[in-house]
């Protein structure tokens, strides 16, 4: 009896205790808001009157606006156009340089005097010297009664023996000589014009090929870009194309240097350094 009397009392006294704390949690909103999770975690939130961004679709959209720039990068990259001018000369031929070459090159000129003074030297070595005309006079008295022995003479040396023929041989000989030595050198600077000429001719080759290859470069690159705008291209394939352009664009610029040089090492073997670079 006692035992069920107590529990009656204990029970008296907690139950309005409970019921409140019952009635507390039922009306009164939590503090701390619950976190959210996965994707929504990651969403910031939006603030009233902020207009938000939309977000990509895929990868490529947001790299489109950077394909775009880098299309007018490269669209709006002159090409350095060296031999602008130089396309409306009138094109030179290997046998126009020969020619300067031949009027023009001291060496060439030097062992022609050369072969010229020799045979100059031969011509009068084989004749006879030049006879001697003179007056002569002894015991010449003036006045009246006059004296004296006076009168012309006339003197010619003969050389006995083949000696005209011998010293005109040797004169020969050196103008063999040097007929031979200005043949060579001939030789030599026409082989220089012709291997100078073909050098320059291959360098203005190159520089068309490089012209060639540019423009279908720029073209590969332009046509990356509309592959790209339509999501048929990647990122690393635009700029491959791009850095290809690029590459394209230094390549033509030093062929056409290099065929200035040639040209202008050309006009100085011809002896004409002012000579304007031509087509060839």
């Amino acid at each position: 009896m006692k035992r069920y009397l107590i529990l009656t009392i204990i029970f008296l006294c907690i139950a309005p205790s409970w019921l409140a704390a019952q009635s507390r949690e039922g009306t009164i909103p939590s503090a701390t808001p619950a976190r959210p999770s996965g994707r929504l975690a990651a969403q910031p939130q939006q603030l009233p009157g902020m207009a938000m961004p939309n977000e990509p679709t895929q990868g490529y959209p947001k790299f489109q606006q950077s394909g775009n720039s880098l299309s007018r990068t490269v669209s709006q990259m002159p090409v350095t156009g060296l031999l602008k001018e130089e396309a409306g000369r009138q094109p030179m031929r290997l046998k126009g340089f020969e020619d300067l070459a031949l009027a023009n090159n001291p060496a060439l000129r030097q062992a022609s005097d050369l072969v010229r003074r020799s045979a100059a030297q031969a011509r009068q070595a084989g004749l006879y010297p030049n006879p001697e005309v003179g007056y002569e006079g002894s015991e010449i008295r003036g006045g009246s009664f006059g004296g004296g022995e006076q009168g012309m003479f006339v003197q010619q040396t003969i050389l006995l023996g083949g000696k005209l023929g011998l010293r005109k041989r040797v004169f020969q000989e050196e103008q063999q000589e040097n007929e031979t030595g200005a043949a060579e050198q001939r030789y030599r600077l026409l082989s220089d014009v012709g291997q100078t000429f073909y050098s320059a001719l291959s360098a203005q080759e190159l520089v068309k090929l490089r012209q060639q290859l540019l423009k279908i470069t720029l073209d590969a690159a332009e046509t990356a870009h509309q592959l790209a705008n339509v999501g048929q291209a990647d990122a690393p394939d635009v700029l491959q194309a791009e850095v290809e352009a690029d590459q394209a664009k230094v390549d033509c610029v030093t062929a056409q240097m290099n065929y200035i040089q040639a040209f202008d090492t050309l006009a100085d073997i011809v002896g004409k350094p002012d000579l304007p670079v031509s087509p060839l």
